[in-house]
């Protein structure tokens, strides 16, 4: 089965990349359209909105062209919406057209450092960065579902732009020489850091959205 991948930003496209495969070994990604042979997964970012749509819709065009892929997956960060609202805001553009195959959709609620902040091993216990102490305080990733975390200060922060900050100084905390960003997020990628966000969702059941990327590729 081939693949057709849609995400919002540049970030997902790498760490989606290094993911997929510790899901499913049979995958392979492929960097080129013309590559497409054989269990292989084809990732187009849409740099966010509102561009994002018209790449959707560039999507669902190259797989009734192509008859290459047998799916087509679309993945997006909620942001300050609910998870049934962002659901019910893609599906109801997807359905303006006609697609020869189906479609899934995942909602990164309530976005991709939501997920990140799902690793239990990288916030160090005795840290001594006042700032993360005070998010420790405020909402403690460790022992709470990452994906119910409200931001810290809404008129300072979107919770989206909060988990961003959070995770980015657990990262740093951890090992100076470590570093996350959007355009560089290869941390993310490592596969037991993926192993240790898939182990949250399994002994908590924190995160359950995560469950959903898992499902699709399974």
């Amino acid at each position: 089965m081939n693949y057709y991948i849609v995400v919002e930003g540049q970030a997902e496209k790498h760490v989606y990349k290094s993911w997929i495969p510790l899901i499913n070994p049979h995958l392979s990604y492929v960097d080129n359209f013309s590559d497409v042979s054989y269990n292989n997964f084809y990732i187009v970012s849409g740099n966010g909105y509102p561009y994002f749509f018209k790449i959707i819709s560039n999507g669902i065009e190259d797989v009734n062209n192509s008859k290459l892929f047998q799916k087509l997956i679309i993945a997006v960060d909620a942001e300050e919406m609910s998870y049934e609202e962002k659901y019910r805001e893609i599906d109801n553009y997807i359905q303006k057209f006609s697609c020869s195959c189906p479609i899934s959709i995942i909602i990164q609620y309530y976005c991709l450092e939501t997920w990140g902040l799902g690793n239990r091993s990288v916030p160090k216990r005795n840290t001594t960065d006042t700032t993360l102490q005070t998010y420790f305080n405020f909402f403690n990733v460790i022992q709470e579902d990452p994906e119910l975390m409200p931001s810290i200060d809404s008129e300072k922060f979107t919770r989206s732009q909060f988990a961003y900050s959070y995770l980015k100084k657990i990262i740093n905390d951890r090992n100076s020489k470590l570093s996350y960003s959007k355009s560089n997020p290869k941390v993310l990628t490592q596969n037991h850091y993926f192993t240790q966000i898939r182990q949250r969702v399994i002994d908590c059941g924190h995160i359950p959205h995560f469950q959903e990327l898992i499902d699709v590729f399974l």
